[in-house]
């Protein structure tokens, strides 16, 4: 019983020792470990010696060529260092570790303890320099060909609510506009799939005025609109009320559209004197909204235009099958033409206007749309401006049908109404927008003030 009790002690007294073994800490190890590392990444340091040669010997013989693939070489370099300098960061972290639990077994003992390693940053590689002889400056940043959010700025706005931007405030018919936009798939020139867009933002119009007219229906005596081709049930409910934007005085307004399209083809083109965009695409979808606080001119359903005070908003969206377009605008901002001619097979649409305010007088809250589906739609567009007045018009056709209705207060009287129209549709829209002057005055100035300081220049040279 004794011999065997005995045993069990010595047993246990093993099993602790082992565990105690276990839980010890090889300092020495880990020290090895990290001296190796550190080997292992001054090797690797070496290794980069030849490379700058072999880039300064290729920046000697560029003459434009080859630039991209300098700057990916930098871009490659710059990797290759960060990883260098992370892994001797590793290292010496490592090594820390080590110190740092023997300096606590010596801080029992009355031992002497070690310094701790500061990591070194580790050293950078010489400047990027794209041009020979040229004095070395920062590489330029990577842009990503992801979809972020980028702050822009926008250059126009279309009848269809389709926008082009820029990155400076004030550039080739620039408008007053501070935004933001996002793209996915978004190629300059070639086939895509799945793109996106999204732009938001905010901006100031100013002093815009819109003529807007079918010239093949007109009313009858019971106030319903007739033409060729062309069929309207009477309205059910009240008389027509709501009144139409007809232009815009001074407004303050917040937008945001998104679009979606399946499978297409594009290419477009965007400097100081030239743009242009041309593509085909299959499945889109889009989304507009838009809201602002102003005075506008409006037009009342009997014909009469009158001022009007307070809320503007639209929404709406679209789904088409199938469409292609092509735009081209020509010269600076203070003169230069454009033109434009698109085509849609099958799109379903629903869209609302809101206005909230004093119109004509009398206050009026009034919501109006409609929901409809075109079979084919064909537009035409043309433009010119002068000292950044600008003025374009446009003529569509199109076949299709729709629902409309309006309801809300009018003088503080609740109506509401409904509507069907079926057949063939043409619309000539023209507009005159005042809002790019400022951006015209301002580089017609910039170039006066560029010509003067060049004739100063070659004056100081020949005198």
């Amino acid at each position: 019983m004794g011999a065997e009790s005995g045993q069990n002690n010595a047993d246990a007294a093993a099993a602790a020792a082992a565990l105690e073994q276990m839980l010890v800490i090889s300092t020495e190890n880990i020290e090895a470990t990290s001296g190796k590392i550190m080997e292992a990444a001054a090797t690797v340091r070496a290794a980069y010696k030849p490379i700058p040669g072999a880039r300064a010997s290729l920046t000697a013989y560029n003459t434009g060529g080859i630039t991209k693939q300098l700057q990916d070489l930098y871009d490659v370099e710059c990797r290759y260092f960060k990883h260098i300098g992370q892994l001797e960061t590793a290292a010496q972290t490592l090594r820390n570790i080590a110190v740092t639990y023997d300096n606590a077994e010596q801080t029992l003992v009355g031992g002497k303890e070690r310094d701790i390693i500061t990591p070194k940053t580790p050293p950078t590689i010489d400047p990027y320099n794209p041009v020979p002889g040229g004095k070395p400056v920062d590489p330029p940043k990577e842009e990503s060909k992801g979809s972020g959010w980028k702050k822009q700025k926008r250059q126009f706005q279309d009848e269809d609510g389709n926008t082009e931007w820029y990155n400076e405030p004030f550039n080739t018919k620039g408008k007053i506009h501070i935004g933001q936009m996002k793209k996915e798939n978004y190629p300059e020139s070639g086939a895509y799939e799945n793109q996106t867009t999204q732009s938001r933002g905010i901006g100031l119009d100013l002093f815009k005025l819109g003529y807007k007219e079918d010239p093949t229906k007109s009313k009858d005596a019971s106030g319903k609109t007739v033409g060729p081709l062309y069929k309207e049930t009477a309205p059910k409910g009240n008389a027509p009320f709501a009144p139409q934007k007809v232009g815009t005085i001074a407004e303050i307004y917040a937008d945001y559209s998104a679009s979606w399209t399946a499978l297409g083809a594009q290419t477009y083109k965007n400097d100081d004197y030239i743009k242009y965009k041309a593509e085909a695409y299959v499945a889109r979808a889009e989304f507009n909204a838009r809201a602002g606080v102003g005075a506008y001119k409006m037009k009342l359903p009997s014909g009469e235009i009158v001022n009007a005070y307070g809320l503007s908003a639209q929404v709406g969206g679209s789904f088409t099958v199938a469409g292609a377009g092509a735009d081209v605008d020509l010269g600076p901002t203070w003169a230069g033409v454009s033109g434009g001619a698109s085509v849609v097979v099958v799109q379903a649409y629903a869209n609302a206007n809101a206005t909230v305010g004093m119109v004509g007088g009398k206050f009026m809250a009034v919501v109006s749309g409609a929901v409809g589906v075109d079979a084919f739609k064909a537009t035409v567009s043309g433009g010119v401006r002068l000292i950044g007045v600008e003025v374009k018009a446009s003529a569509s056709v199109k076949i299709g049908l729709s629902a409309k209705f309006e309801v809300g207060l009018d003088g503080g009287v609740f109506k509401a109404n409904i509507g069907a129209c079926i057949g063939l549709g043409v619309e000539l829209n023209i507009s005159i927008d005042f809002s790019k002057v400022v951006s015209a005055l301002k580089d017609i100035g910039s170039g006066i003030a560029e010509g003067a300081r060049r004739v100063w220049r070659f004056i100081r040279r020949r005198w």
